[in-house]
């Protein structure tokens, strides 16, 4: 009995890789929104465009490639995608054809991002590699603002882990890394001088704010560091010029209730943020409920928010991204459920596909 009680819990902590990679390929990965469009792309490399009027999805043909692992669009406005060997395809929306327009050296990319000078960027395990120069970038020593942090960062250089990114209105791009216990990581390559540059966390100390989500909101910047290790705890900076200042924070703290003995209340989790430049909102996911706060006095902390979703449609599903179309409207992308388009009171969710495009 005692050895079939530890069988089983051997395998619930360590699922079989088959079982393991086959949840990886399932749900969707990553969103791009293109006036009244927005192309999908699922976690098993699939593509899908739905139509934010008529909510309205199909599939679309993909490039004769590797499995994809990376969506983005142009300055044409063109939808382009990645493959895991580093190639990048654009799409020609007349013809639905595919062509290549660049190939980086490097495989498995965590992310293509393209600036306004339509130069393509990947990033990936070695760093970050541009179209225009054709060369690799990647931090040194100098540039690590958490010492704390172990592992490949700073033995085998390379980023283990996927960042989130941002590309800010200057064509910076602003990478922040989860390292769960360890804390979080940041860095900034300027795309036009081909240089990493070194921002000023402050006081949002990154050895307790893996940093899980980038938004812009007019001049500034917003990160989000929550840790969920043992306790949980998160904040939110501000950044302005480089230099961030911390406007929430939510941390764990002792509930003293007459009568009864003190519990220890966790703090808040932050698992997204997104900015509404309609109403100069910024939205947070936080506790799987989706909040506002008005950002107009740049100098005020966030300790007023208002909610918005109670919580997700879908209890076990996951929030994947948040963004706000040219209509106005919240666009939400669950793993599981997929693209939904929250009109102020309901979420309406795309239809069922139709059949594939051609080409």
């Amino acid at each position: 009995m005692r050895l079939f009680f530890l069988v089983c819990l051997f395998f619930s902590l360590y699922p079989p890789a088959a079982q393991s990679q086959n949840e990886q390929q399932t749900g969707y990965a990553d969103l791009v929104i293109n006036g009244s469009t927005s192309w999908l792309l699922t976690r098993a490399g699939s593509l899908e465009q739905a139509n934010l009027r008529t909510m309205q999805a199909t599939v679309i043909a993909p490039p004769q490639a590797p499995r994809l692992v990376a969506i983005a669009k142009d300055t044409a406005n063109k939808l382009v995608v990645a493959d895991s060997a580093g190639q990048i395809w654009q799409r020609d929306e007349q013809t639905r054809q595919w062509s290549i327009v660049a190939t980086c050296p490097h495989a498995s990319p965590y992310a293509l991002i393209v600036d306004r000078h339509n130069q393509y960027l990947i990033i990936h395990p070695l760093g970050i590699w541009t179209s225009d120069t054709r060369g690799n970038y990647f931090p040194d020593d100098s540039l690590l603002l958490n010492k704390g942090v172990r592992g490949g960062m700073r033995t085998t250089r390379q980023w283990e882990e996927k960042p989130v990114w941002l590309l800010d209105r200057k064509d910076q791009l602003w990478l922040g890394f989860d390292y769960g216990e360890w804390g979080g990581l940041l860095f900034v390559f300027n795309t036009h001088r081909h240089q990493l540059v070194q921002p000023h966390p402050g006081d949002f100390d990154l050895a307790f704010n893996p940093i899980v989500s980038i938004t812009q909101a007019g001049q500034s910047l917003y990160l989000a560091g929550s840790m969920r290790h043992m306790l949980t705890q998160s904040h939110i900076a501000r950044v302005t010029k480089l230099t961030a200042t911390t406007v929430f924070t939510s941390e764990p703290c002792w509930d003293h209730v007459a009568g009864r003995e003190s519990a220890l209340v966790h703090g808040q989790s932050i698992s997204l943020l997104a900015f509404s430049p309609s109403d100069n909102q910024l939205y947070a996911c936080i506790d799987g409920a989706i909040v506002k706060a008005n950002v107009t006095n740049r100098s005020a902390h966030l300790d007023r928010w208002t909610q918005v979703i109670p919580n997700s449609p879908t209890a076990s599903d996951r929030l994947v991204r948040m963004a706000f179309p040219p209509t106005g409207q919240l666009v939400l992308l669950y793993r599981n459920r997929g693209l939904g388009l929250f009109d102020g009171k309901t979420i309406r969710f795309v239809k069922p596909l139709t059949q594939p495009k051609n080409g």
